[in-house]
């Protein structure tokens, strides 16, 4: 049994377990390439398979790992088919519950070892040059990208997908817009591997003298990595989120979080068992040999990580520098370049120096904010905006920062690799969306209007409550050449908007509203049952706060009325807010006249037919069932029969008191609709009875 001091027990008493949920598993460091920027590979030769995991081994590992809730390994090396028993190896980490990712070189791939590919996960094969000259130098293989490009061609007959990496350093930084080109006809997916090179544990002077040689100059290292500042929930790894963190001053540990807040773990290829593939420190590794998988997981890494505390050159460099949010450094990235987890690293300090530059401009050029009752959307783009990106109607909207309550919105103009929904259920399956539920995330497909292998031309990808979300369009026409007429790209925001609001008691209705002497109207109805017609008429009384959408939402002072974007015939819209006086359920007459409506369950259901839907999970209706119930029981509903004219002025009168013209001068956009408005009227306008009004 592993003996722990007492004062390091930490982690054996949590209030939270900690799973092990994905693992990395290296089967051997031997490979049959020579690259430059190698810094695990060693020769292979037969003395250098000694003391490799056996399969028996592996299968022991697996099984225990799965025990703990391990349901991911992501495969590397080294070359991993060098291994004979690869086909073996990889059937029984690759078999349910376990899903997978593989890297390779893809030269070892025969067409038998494609046909095994084809089980589905995610194959990442390395490209190191745009032609076989710069790939082979690189490689120190000749022959090697013919290999490589062969193996893709056995995997595309075998019908296994798979993702190009491309692996960006000095002597192919000059071919980096041929290999994206090259990838992308080779793949559908293909993805930017690291930006900048880990040296070898080994020190071997030699060896590192060439991994920093091929090292990007940081310019490069910032185009290919850009500085976007964060969007939502933090990253997976979390190996740089203690630098980046405001802790106070006193003791800090090193690899607190990346040992107690990662779900993640690493195996080497003799069954060294540590919490990064980045940790090469032998102090930090626990053999599966001599210890259990669940003694290394629960007992030797939290003690461990209670070990490395940060020392002054931590404090006195990294701890008060103000580049933190700008750094890639941690402590096993210090331990590879010094020996030492707390010392700085001068090559990130001259890459977290840069980006900070491409932040600032970043911040001008590719993020947006805006304000929508009461909650902050933060827009980013991984292009710029230009000046006229966003439709006129946002004008009102626009806010200078993010404040407490922010939901973040994240374009891209690429489509992503389909391994995102892979393995996710099909919840939704009806043109033009397909979506899918994995994990704690929802994944939207707009597929057009095609029966058959339609063709997917937006990916939306939100988290759990729609609090984050990463929208990937297929080209990038949106930002280039049109307008956004929604943040989200999407038909409507409130596929978004309208799970986030129900968390804070909101509720997005099909409905106008109005702000009359400070109290806030809302007018609700289905389409054509005369949300536009009312403001129309009632326009120069008040303001507008929109003609199709409108928010209700419930603060502590009781419910306010919230103005919103979507707007229908009349382009008015207004980032108002008022409280919320009177609720009108609308139907067009001959007489005009106002009647309360004193039955909850009516008030109940017709409120619920209002509510704009986004996909309704069973939480989103459970939220909304309780709002609506909590709005009906609280605001007053009226049936308001009205006629096409302003006549309804005074039985609105009798509730808002007089109503007076306000002096203002409307945008053109609005004179423009409302002359549509009026002509396209001009044939169903009738006489009302000048008795009509008091009957």
């Amino acid at each position: 049994m592993l003996s722990l001091s007492p004062h390091l027990e930490y982690g054996l008493n949590k209030a939270k377990p900690r799973l092990p949920r994905q693992g990395w598993l290296d089967l051997t460091y031997r490979c049959n390439f020579k690259c430059r920027h190698c810094w695990v590979r060693i020769p292979d030769n037969k003395a250098n398979q000694q003391g490799e995991l056996s399969l028996n081994e592996i299968e022991n590992i697996a099984k225990d790992a799965r025990n703990w809730g391990c349901s991911f390994w992501a495969i590397s090396g080294g070359e991993p088919m060098l291994r004979p028993d690869f086909a073996d190896i990889f059937d029984r980490l690759t078999q349910k519950p376990f899903s997978y990712s593989l890297n390779t070189n893809g030269s070892l791939i025969t067409p038998a070892i494609a046909k095994l590919l084809a089980r589905h996960g995610n194959k990442l094969i390395a490209l190191y040059g745009a032609d076989a000259q710069v790939q082979d130098a690189i490689t120190r293989h000749p022959g090697s990208f013919e290999l490589t490009m062969r193996g893709m061609r056995y995997l595309k007959e075998a019908g296994a997908g798979f993702t190009v990496q491309i692996i960006p350093m000095r002597d192919n930084y000059h071919q980096f817009a041929g290999m994206i080109e090259l990838a992308k006809s080779l793949s559908p997916s293909y993805r930017i591997g690291a930006a900048w090179l880990y040296l070898a544990a080994n020190r071997a002077v030699g060896r590192n003298a060439e991994i920093k040689r091929q090292r990007l100059p940081v310019s490069a290292v910032n185009i290919i990595d850009p500085a976007i500042p964060s969007c939502g929930p933090a990253p997976v790894c979390l190996s740089t989120s203690m630098n980046q963190s405001a802790k106070s001053p006193g003791a800090h540990y090193i690899f607190d979080d990346c040992v107690m807040q990662s779900r993640q773990y690493h195996i080497d290829p003799y069954g060294r068992m540590s919490f990064c593939p980045a940790i090469k420190d032998p102090a930090a590794r626990f053999s599966l040999r001599e210890y259990s998988f669940a003694q290394i997981w629960d007992e030797a890494l939290p003690a461990y990580a209670r070990q490395i505390a940060a020392t002054d050159e931590y404090q006195q460099n990294c701890g008060i520098c103000t580049l933190k949010s700008n750094c890639h450094w941690c402590g096993a990235y210090a331990w590879l370049e010094t020996g030492r987890t707390s010392a700085p690293v001068p090559y990130l300090c001259e890459i977290a120096r840069e980006r900070q530059k491409h932040e600032i401009a970043w911040y001008n050029h590719n993020r947006r904010f805006f304000s929508l009752a009461g909650m902050t959307i933060q827009v980013d783009s991984d292009l710029p905006f230009r000046d006229d990106s966003f439709e006129n109607k946002f004008n009102d909207f626009y806010i200078n920062s993010v404040g407490e309550d922010a939901l973040h919105i994240s374009h891209h103009y690429e489509l992503p690799d389909p391994s995102l929904w892979a393995g996710g259920h099909l919840v939704y399956d009806k043109s033009p969306w397909m979506i899918y539920h994995k994990s704690s995330s929802w994944i939207y497909l707009g597929i057009g209007r095609r029966k058959k292998n339609p063709e997917i031309r937006t990916v939306a990808l939100f988290n759990s409550d729609h609090s984050t979300a990463h929208i990937y369009h297929s080209n990038d026409d949106m930002i280039r050449r049109t307008r956004f007429s929604s943040l989200t790209a999407l038909p409507s925001d409130y596929i978004m908007f309208a799970h986030a609001l129900a968390d804070r008691q909101g509720i997005v209705m099909h409905s106008s509203g109005m702000i009359l002497h400070g109290q806030g109207y809302l007018f609700v109805g289905p389409s054509g049952a005369g949300k536009s017609t009312i403001l129309k008429l009632l326009h120069e009384y008040g303001d507008v706060l929109c003609d199709d959408r409108v928010i209700v939402r419930k603060w502590s002072s009781g419910y306010m009325l919230h103005g919103t974007w979507s707007h229908g015939e009349i382009p008015l819209t207004a980032n108002q807010q008022a409280p919320l006086r009177a609720i009108f359920l609308l139907k067009k007459a001959r007489l005009c006249k106002i009647e309360a409506i004193a039955d909850p369950k009516q008030i109940f259901l017709e409120l619920l037919r209002r509510v704009s839907r986004p996909i309704q999970t069973a939480g989103w209706i459970d939220k909304m069932l309780s709002n609506v119930t909590a709005l009906a029981a609280e605001v007053p509903v009226y049936r308001l029969s009205f006629t096409r004219d302003k006549r309804i002025l005074q039985a609105l009168e009798t509730l808002t008191g007089p109503l007076k013209p306000v002096d203002r001068q409307w945008p053109v956009e609005f004179e423009q609709a409302w002359e549509a408005m009026a002509e396209s009227r001009k044939t169903v306008v009738r006489q009302e009875r000048p008795e009509s009004l008091h009957e």
